[in-house]
């Protein structure tokens, strides 16, 4: 390229000078002159032509390289993607297995606080009369064979029946599990925090403090699921339902809530 930069000033001269001597003054020339100088214009024309294919070919092996570049570039940003989409893969998968751990600790950590629960209903229980006995264990059943919506009006209609009795704070708690159980949250809160209003003595604390938090988790509404969760944490340390709030905290900062 430097070549013909050099040879781009001397071109032009002569084609300057062809422009001039083509008019009046080739009259003026001899024969001889005549033929030297048409020779002259044909070695610039051909020198032109060549200067122009030079040019044009260095253009066309720049583009060639260009998209040379560019065809590795789109290979290397492909590598990229896949590797990408793998670590996207691995991630979600060690993200399920750690949900799938998590969920078993909690459904057994769940089921020896159901146990408890109804371990400790016996007191209540043996105070209540025999029809709110049969009552309450009628929808305590109907609760533990997977009928929420059933056992929901059982225990409100025995809220309803008996306000005074024994059994009321139990009862208001189970209502709240049948909504939890129904996936009905926005109820379920409402009913877990009338036991710790109505019922702040009771044994049932615990538990429907850990089920509130529960269910503001399962509405995504993270801070207020984690103030419940940490309250259960900090009033009730030692017990089952701390270790399942503490498990499902751990959970929540594992997902970035």
């Amino acid at each position: 390229m430097k070549h013909v930069e050099r040879l781009l000033p001397p071109l032009l001269a002569v084609a300057l000078l062809a422009g001039l001597v083509a008019g009046p003054a080739a009259a003026r020339m001899n024969k001889e002159e005549r033929a030297r100088f048409e020779e002259l214009v044909n070695r610039v024309a051909r020198l032109e032509r060549l200067l122009e294919s030079h040019t044009l070919q260095e253009m066309y092996l720049r583009l060639e390289e260009l998209d040379r570049e560019n065809r590795s570039l789109r290979g290397e940003v492909e590598e990229l993607r896949h590797t990408l989409d793998r670590l996207k893969q691995r991630q979600r998968e060690l993200y399920l297995d750690m949900d799938k751990r998590l969920q078993a600790l909690e459904a057994a950590g769940a089921a020896t606080a159901t146990e408890v629960s109804e371990q400790g209903e016996t007191d209540a229980t043996e105070e209540a009369g025999q029809d709110e006995q049969t009552a309450y264990r009628a929808a305590f059943d109907l609760l533990k064979d997977g009928k929420y919506r059933e056992a929901a009006r059982a225990f409100a209609d025995f809220l309803q029946k008996f306000p005074q009795s024994p059994l009321a704070a139990n009862a208001q708690y189970w209502l709240g599990e049948a909504y939890y159980g129904a996936k009905d949250y926005k109820q379920a809160i409402q009913e877990f925090e009338k036991v710790r209003t109505l019922y702040p003595d009771s044994p049932k604390v615990p538990d429907a403090t850990l089920k509130l938090g529960y269910s503001y988790y399962a509405l995504k509404r993270w801070k207020a699921a984690r103030k419940a969760l940490e309250e259960v944490v900090e009033r009730f340390p030692g017990t089952s339902v701390a270790r399942l709030a503490e498990q499902r905290l751990k959970r929540m900062r594992h997902e970035g809530h």
